[in-house]
């Protein structure tokens, strides 16, 4: 038997129902915007000095570059998601800072995992 679902009981709150780690978003716009940010720069950082090892002109260089193409993105998902309710931009902002979180935490344990499997 198929049940159908009340205006209460929208797509979101069956989401946070089920996965309660769901509404631990940040509090506004900005804190977003910033952990965003420095999600984005842990992974450039991480990158650069575990992976490639490169010198800090390099590093300079590709700080901008990545923070760009992070904000860069973001608007292109507003474009995309133009004429749908999720199109606002704090709604964005925020699935944009969970994800990169969920990237910078790969890439840490990734480099954390490697350092203590490493064999000499």
């Amino acid at each position: 038997m198929m049940t159908v679902l009340s205006a209460r009981q929208d797509d979101v709150s069956n989401i946070h129902r089920r996965w309660s780690f769901t509404r631990l978003t940040p509090g506004s716009l900005r804190a977003s915007y910033a952990m965003t940010f420095a999600c984005a720069f842990a992974v450039i950082a991480v990158s650069h000095v575990f992976h490639l090892g490169t010198d800090a002109t390099s590093f300079a260089v590709h700080v901008p570059l990545g923070l760009g193409a992070v904000f860069a993105l973001g608007l292109v998902d507003r474009i995309m998601l133009r004429g749908t309710p999720i199109n606002s931009l704090p709604k964005i902002v925020h699935v944009s800072s969970f994800a990169n979180l969920l990237w910078a935490l790969t890439v840490i344990v990734g480099i954390l995992a490697d350092s203590l499997f490493a064999k000499s």
